[in-house]
């Protein structure tokens, strides 16, 4: 029970002198602090308090971060989960229903409790048509048969969930074609290929695409310049993005600002809020340039920063990327280092910009590349991926509750 604080000396300090003493506190001590009076709990809950309990306990240093924390103390506890032992368990997964094959390169895409997989490869030369369906919910595999249109054989495409269709972009078959827009709608499972108005992107492979809402954003990538037989790999860094809302599909080629990434594939990008955070990949005949920098773009200015960040994630190309709250998830991929693939996980803080290796408990995958993983509810489901041989085996990454939840916080107000 409260008591009454009138006479309480420490009340008679201004307030912002309190809130500078309970933040020099522990997060235990703040909420035995609370607990006295309701004038102290008032101040308990000030976000500055919360701020200088978290810059405290993790020593964040002062920096313009990519989100802002609505409320600080929300911040805390939610760092404070992600970092807690046992809050990742990984689980190997047997559905029934229809096996598919071992492959990699394949796009995954969550529309509401399903995953559909499509495409893929299993060899250089041997790419699928095939669209799969994992119902989280039952633990089932449908294979999917349009009722009109079919994909082609491709892989190193992208995809991603716009309502109930999958808008796809890019891919090559093994041998010579590359591929344009696809679109699946998922409720009524045709197979369609539009031709947006405006400019049409290049067709690429290995590049990364995200959705804000109606719009497919698409970043950088590959293709080979086969003109006067030369066969040369030229790398990107131009971005595109789709609008889907208007009376007609249409492209538009963004014009960039800022600091832009170096050309490059393999990378990866995930959405936070209005903004796109960019991760890894790398570029060059035998990969002569690896990378494992990040880099934010505004969409609504579409300007491009790399902030400084604290720590690294030693892993480059074709990880597994998901995002929960402030937090940016990265399983696996190519080593920095070297050809070793890992089979590690960690996560950057995009409020204190700092990296973290996490531990995870169960049953750990083992190392991979150019696997798929989606969010779904708690659940982070990976299929496939590469280790010497194509992979054909499914995992669950089980999230505490209280991650997945994390609402997604705002954005820092510009400079």
């Amino acid at each position: 029970m409260m008591m009454d604080c009138e006479a309480f000396p420490l009340l008679d300090l201004p307030p912002l002198v309190l809130v500078v003493v309970l933040g020099s506190l522990t997060a235990h001590e703040v909420a035995v602090a609370s607990e006295t009076c309701q004038g102290l709990y008032r101040l308990c809950q000030h976000n500055a308090v919360w701020k200088r309990v978290a810059k405290k306990k993790w020593g964040l240093r002062p920096s313009k971060g990519v989100l802002r924390p609505a409320r600080w103390n929300h911040y805390y506890s939610q760092k404070t989960v992600v970092l807690r032992e046992g809050a990742f368990k990984w689980e190997h997964m047997h559905p029934t229903g229809e096996a598919i094959s071992k492959r990699y390169q394949h796009t995954g895409s969550a529309v509401g409790s399903d995953v559909y997989f499509i495409g893929g490869q299993e060899l250089p030369e041997k790419r699928f048509d095939e669209i799969f369906v994992l119902h989280t919910d039952t633990m089932k595999v449908d294979k999917v048969n349009p009722v009109q249109g079919n994909p082609p054989k491709f892989a190193r495409h992208t995809g991603v969930t716009i309502g109930e269709r999958v808008y796809l972009f890019g891919g090559f078959d093994g041998v010579s074609k590359h591929f344009h827009l696809s679109v699946f709608d998922t409720k009524t499972t045709e197979w369609m290929n539009p031709k947006p108005a405006g400019n049409t992107p290049p067709s690429r492979t290995n590049h990364s695409a995200v959705a804000i809402g109606s719009r497919m954003y698409i970043f950088g990538g590959m293709y080979k310049d086969t003109s006067a037989g030369s066969d040369k790999l030229i790398f990107l860094n131009d971005m595109h993005v789709l609008e889907t809302d208007g009376p007609e599909l249409k492209w538009v080629r963004i014009h960039q600002r800022g600091t832009l990434p170096t050309p490059r594939c393999g990378h990866r990008m995930v959405a936070f809020g209005t903004q796109l955070l960019l991760f890894g990949g790398g570029c060059g005949e035998q990969w002569d340039s690896k990378f494992s920098d990040v880099y934010v773009f505004d969409t609504t200015t579409n300007e491009w920063m790399k902030p400084k960040i604290t720590g690294h994630a030693p892993v480059c190309t074709f990880t597994v990327t998901f995002s929960a709250g402030v937090f940016l998830f990265v399983f696996g991929g190519q080593s920095l280092h070297d050809n070793n693939l890992t089979n590690e996980l960690y996560c950057l803080d995009t409020v204190s910009l700092t990296w973290t290796n996490l531990a995870t408990v169960g049953t750990k995958p083992g190392a991979r590349d150019m696997a798929s993983g989606n969010l779904v509810g708690p659940n982070m489901w990976m299929f496939g991926g590469y280790c010497g041989t194509a992979i054909d085996t499914l995992y669950k990454l089980q999230m505490d509750p209280e991650i997945a939840d994390m609402p997604m916080p705002s954005l820092p107000p510009r400079q």
